[in-house]
Order: structure tokens, then C-alpha cells, then sequence
């Protein structure tokens, strides 16, 4: 039995068999050769292009591989068909650089979780391999031991529940209801790729079914809209086990009503979310109507006011996500894990003629020199994985020649990340009046008073609502326990919101400062979507 993997690449799993993946389209990344090839059947193939954007023809049609494009075209022209200028070139030599110098270096299995193995697969995809026994060693193919139910830190990340592969959610695990399948889908895995869960054949197509049974309103969808979009019709409908009717449609709006502010890494998943709703349909070539018009405007305005109004003067984004422009000089870890995730949302969803914007060029050439400048730094895997895949969807975008070389030139190496903390592996619970507050609302928690910082700029050790939102709203391995739960069983809202009162789980917007700049009068607040955007 196969597990088919987009670069077509066969890596043994401990004493399983070779496991290849299938991608539903071109790959956005070049395969590279395992340091296991005595244990392993490898073959590669060519990179292909990046992802659509939002209202972008061109590159929806795009279906050529970068190698096959450097070889049949001209290096020197862009995927728009303009030539390069000399700053453009340089700066895309400086983005494979940069990919080059982190892909080699590997997660293992046994030191890190699968949520840090996720993060680590987002950047590279397909083509990801982690060390199957610890640092140095045996690599797998990491996509394909995740789909075949092997263990990271001690835990698998998919379980059979209610004979369907089942996401776990908790620390360590996925962070989010429908977080893996949503990378499968970024990385456009097909449905028909094989998964072993619990002694049993599945396919990813059996993930896809799950996680349209558990829809549920009040929850967060974010990941759920990211995958399903991409593999359902557009015009799909289908029941939950709770019974709620659900289709695309209802899952737009569901996301644009909730708050951006206080979301989920600053709100940039969710932006991306019902961005990639409107670029799948327009891929479709499906009119732009509905909920997917309101999103399509509600997405322009927040990159009309992210380019507008957030980056700061070293091209950085805002170290308050989307909340009011600000900046912490000398804070690299904090304006990475900002700049990284906002980045990330703005090369997704501009349209291919906006991919020159000296904005965004900016905070591209900024991301590249931070990471270059720290090669050796310990960076948390979140913020990191998701800094190099907003450098890979924006050279795959713009450029010609393959982000990655089709072998890597560089020996695989053990990844330096952050030890984790005490409040990462079993993180304390927030209080307030009203009880415990649970994940959804740790967010809310930054409108608790700042402390004074001490005399070197850090935070007091008696650490205070906001700094631990700073840790968990940048994917951070975070989230809080709930009594008499286990941290490798699914923590849904759900099963915990019966706990918790009304007045805990509402909370009022996040107040500006008083000297914060504001926003311009044509780009969103917090909720653009409930009042500002039509129809």
C-alpha cells in the first residue's frame, strides 16, 4: 500500500512500506533526495508554479513547472511575462538563498510534535522530511508519516474516531479544527492520496468527509473554509452529525462576521481563508456573486490597509498584527512571526500585476535578510514555517527559475528551534470573573493591563495576559488544558462551552491605544464584513 505524495517521492516508514503522495496539480516546490536512499525507492520530478491569487486569470491558467519555464522561456522574464528589472532578479537569487539555507534543516520524530512537524511541512510541502529516530539519522518523508498515523513526540496526529480519520486536537497536536487538511489542501495533495489510520485504509478524500460532519456554528472554520473550498464544488452542501445544514457560501460568512482582531495569529489565517475561497472560485472560472463578491471586497480592503497602513519603515508589517501599526525595534522574533503570517496572507491573495508593489517587495526583501542574518538562530517552528512559505508562494509567483534545486546541495541537519517553555507544554489558564477562560477566548486576553517591562525591554516574569497571547497568537504550541481532559484528546469548543458563561465567552473589542494612528477611512475596523461589505 502507497501513500502517493505530489513529488513522487517513496520513503520507507520505519518497517512500512515506501509511501509516495499525489498532488491534484503542480508542485509549488522541487523534490530533493532523502539521506536514506539505502532504505528508500526515490524518484523526482520538476517544480511547478505557486498558487492562484485572488482575481488573478493568469496565474489560475498558470499549470508550467518552474524548471520546465527556466528551460522553455526566459529566466530573466517573470510569470507576468515582464522582464525582470536588476533588483527583482537580485532580490529573487536572495529568496532561493534563503530556502536553501533553511530547507536542509530537519524536525525529528522523537524531540518534536506533530504540530511543529505540520509547521515545518507548510514551508516545503510534499518534498519535507523530518528525522525519523532524533536528530541526524534516517529521514521520512514527513507528509506521508503524518498520513500513516506515525507518532511525533509520542502521539499520532490522525486517530480513528467514528470510523473516519480524525484530527486530534491539543497541544501539540492540530491547533485548529481542520488544520492539517487545509495544508494538504495549500499543498493541493489530491483526495485520493492514501492514509492509514488504525490498522485501516483511508484516503485523504475520508479526512475531507470529516471535517464536513464536524462543522458546527460559534466555532472557528477558518481551516475548515481553507480545505474545503479547494476540494469541494462550489455549489457542495452537506449536513453535520449535528445536524446543521452547511455550504461554502454559509462558511464565508461565518468567517467574515467573526473578528479579524483577536483571531488566531493576528487574524491572518482567517483572511487567507476567505482569500482562498474567491481564488478557487475564480479558478472555476465561476462568477464572482454572493458571499464570494463580499469576500473579494472585504479581502481588498484588508490588503489596501495592510500595504497601506501597517508596514513600518524596515518593510516589516505592524508587531500588532492588524490591530494599529506598531513596531518593536530589535524584537527580530516578534516582527518575524507578524510579518511571516501577514506576508503570508498578502502573496496569496494580491493579483499577479500587484506582485511588484514596492510594499511588498519590501517586506519580502526584509523577511529574507532577517533569515539569512540568523542562520543559526533558534526560531519558534510556527513563525518560521510560515516566513518561508510566504517567501516560496511569492518566488513561485513571481519568478521563472525553481525556488529549490531538484536536489538539495546540502547535507540534512537538525533544525535549532526554541526550547519549549513551561507554559507551552502544559500552559497555565488564564482567569477572569467569569471563570477559566478557554482557547477562543485567550486571544481576548490582551486587553488585560500591560506590566512595566523591566530595564532590558523584556516582560516581567510574572507574565501577564497579553504576553501570553503574544506567545499563542502566532501559532505558538499553546493551548490551555481543560480539567479532567487529556492533552491527546480533541479539545473542541464544544465540549467545553457548557462550562463556561455568556459573559465569558463574549468580549469586547480590543481598545487602541490613545496615541495609536488609526486607520484610513476606506480600509476595515475590526468587522468590515458585518456592516461595510456587501451585498
Amino acid at each position: 500500500m502507497f501513500l502517493f505524495v505530489p513529488s513522487r517521492v517513496r520513503i520507507s516508514l520505519v518497517s512500512l512500506v515506501v509511501l509516495p503522495l499525489v498532488c491534484a496539480g503542480p508542485l509549488r516546490s522541487a523534490e530533493r533526495l532523502s539521506n536514506s536512499q539505502q532504505a528508500a525507492n526515490i524518484t523526482t520530478a520538476p517544480l511547478a508554479t505557486g498558487p492562484a491569487a485572488v482575481n488573478s486569470d493568469a496565474d489560475a491558467a498558470n499549470s508550467t513547472s518552474p524548471d520546465a519555464s527556466a528551460t522553455t522561456g526566459d529566466s530573466e522574464m517573470g510569470h507576468d511575462g515582464q522582464l525582470l528589472t536588476p533588483n527583482q532578479a537580485e532580490l529573487g537569487a536572495k529568496i532561493r538563498r534563503t530556502l536553501a539555507l533553511y530547507e536542509p534543516k530537519h524536525l525529528n520524530a522523537r524531540d518534536n510534535s506533530c504540530w511543529e512537524v505540520m509547521h515545518g511541512l507548510i514551508a516545503f510541502g510534499p518534498r519535507t522530511e523530518i528525522f525519523r529516530d532524533g536528530p541526524g539519522g534516517t529521514t521520512v518523508n514527513a507528509m506521508g508519516w503524518l498520513s500513516w498515523s506515525g507518532r511525533c513526540k509520542g502521539s499520532p496526529l490522525i486517530v480513528l474516531e467514528n470510523n473516519h480519520p480524525h484530527g486530534l486536537y491539543g497541544v501539540g497536536l492540530e491547533g485548529h479544527d481542520g488544520q492539517y487538511l487545509a495544508m494538504l489542501a495549500q499543498w493541493r495533495v489530491r483526495p485520493e492520496s492514501p492514509m492509514h489510520v488504525g490498522g485501516k485504509d483511508f484516503t485523504v478524500a475520508d479526512l475531507i468527509d470529516e471535517e464536513k460532519l464536524t462543522c458546527q456554528s460559534g466555532t472557528e472554520l477558518t481551516f475548515k473554509l481553507i480545505a474545503l473550498a479547494h476540494y469541494l464544488p462550489s455549489d457542495a452542501e452537506w449536513t453535520s452529525r449535528l445536524g446543521e445544514k452547511w455550504n461554502i457560501p454559509k462558511l464565508i460568512k461565518a468567517e467574515i462576521e467573526s473578528p479579524i482582531n483577536g483571531a488566531t495569529c493576528g487574524g491572518s489565517h482567517r483572511l487567507l481563508g476567505i482569500a482562498n475561497a474567491v481564488k478557487e472560485r475564480a479558478k472555476r472560472d465561476e462568477p464572482i456573486n454572493g458571499q464570494w463578491a463580499r469576500a473579494a471586497k472585504y479581502i481588498s480592503d484588508y490588503q489596501r490597509y495592510t500595504l497601506g497602513s501597517l508596514q513600518n519603515a524596515d518593510g516589516s508589517f505592524s508587531t500588532e498584527w492588524f490591530n494599529y501599526p506598531a513596531d518593536r525595534p530589535g524584537d527580530i522574533d516578534r516582527k518575524l512571526q507578524t510579518t511571516g503570517h501577514m506576508l503570508e496572507f498578502i502573496v496569496w491573495s494580491l493579483p499577479a500585476d500587484q506582485l511588484r508593489d514596492p510594499r511588498v517587495v519590501k517586506a519580502v526583501d526584509f523577511l529574507s535578510d532577517t533569515l539569512l542574518a540568523n542562520p543559526d538562530r533558534a526560531w519558534s517552528v510556527g513563525p518560521l514555517g510560515h516566513a518561508l512559505h510566504s517567501l516560496m508562494i511569492y518566488h513561485e509567483r513571481l519568478y521563472n527559475e525553481p525556488a529549490l534545486p531538484a536536489v538539495s546541495q546540502t547535507a540534512a541537519q537538525p533544525l535549532k528551534t526554541k526550547a519549549e517553555s513551561i507554559s507551552a507544554i502544559s500552559p497555565p489558564e488564564p482567569k477572569s470573573d467569569n471563570g477559566n477562560l478557554n482557547i477562543s477566548q485567550l486571544q481576548g486576553a490582551a486587553e488585560s493591563p500591560k506590566q512595566d517591562k523591566t530595564a532590558d525591554g523584556r516582560q516581567p516574569k510574572d507574565a501577564t495576559a497579553k504576553e501570553m497571547a503574544d506567545q499563542s497568537d502566532g501559532c505558538t504550541d499553546s493551548i490551555p488544558p481543560v480539567a479532567s481532559r487529556e492533552s491527546s484528546l480533541r479539545l473542541a469548543l464544544r465540549d467545553v462551552i457548557s462550562a463556561i458563561s455568556p459573559q465569558a465567552v463574549s468580549s469586547a473589542p480590543v481598545a487602541l491605544p490613545a496615541d495609536a494612528p488609526r486607520s484610513p477611512t476606506d480600509a476595515p475596523f475590526d468587522r468590515p464584513g458585518t456592516a461595510n461589505v456587501g451585498p
